[in-house]
């Protein structure tokens, strides 16, 4: 688990400065009593510099992320048995799929294949109909068993009570449910138009 760093530097009259580093547990969490110290403390903001944009333009306005690991590729190159797929609860309405492209330079390794980490390319939302066939299609699909090394833009759907989905949308044409890789047929992704 990553955790976000906090920085605080300190700076005495004459301008001598140090960076004080906050207690930490035994697996790098910083200490609660610290964290509510800091939180404590009277704050005022003297300026502000801006370093780094973290989301904009698809990702502000849906909720998804601005990157995201190609997991139905990274569970495919793992060895071992899936466990039992969700149920999947086709009356789940309005879903969101945030569409993500593979960056190529942010790569990742899975096993012996270097994969790339997705970035948001689209979000939008699936309602009535279209959601529900989306979701049957799903429900129904065999489980994958085609070995496929292909790389492609993939998609999250989410829901209110629904588990993460994750279907490529192009190469090997897979979904992941939980722990489990379904197949899909390339002409029904297709045809759902999300890229």
């Amino acid at each position: 688990m990553a955790y976000a760093r906090t920085i605080i530097t300190v700076t005495d009259t004459t301008g001598w400065m140090f960076v004080a580093k906050l207690p930490t547990d035994f697996c790098g969490a910083p200490l609660n009593e610290t964290v509510q110290a800091v939180k404590a403390l009277p704050w005022q903001t003297v300026g502000t510099t801006r370093v780094r944009r973290f989301s904009s333009g698809p990702g502000t306005a849906s909720d998804c992320e601005a990157a995201y690991k190609p997991v139905v590729a990274l569970r495919a190159a793992e060895p071992g048995p899936a466990t039992e797929p969700f149920t999947i609860d086709t009356t789940v309405v309005p879903l969101r799929l945030c569409v993500f492209t593979p960056d190529p330079a942010n790569p990742i390794e899975a096993g012996s294949a270097t994969l790339h980490i997705g970035k948001l390319a689209k979000a939008s939302t699936l309602d009535g109909q279209s959601a529900a066939a989306l979701l049957s299609t799903l429900a129904a699909a065999p489980a994958a068993t085609s070995a496929c090394a292909d790389e492609a833009p993939f998609a999250t759907i989410t829901g209110k009570g629904l588990p993460e989905l994750e279907v490529e949308l192009g190469g090997c044409y897979r979904a992941l449910d939980g722990d489990s890789l379904r197949q899909l047929d390339a002409a029904t992704v297709q045809s759902w138009h999300l890229l």
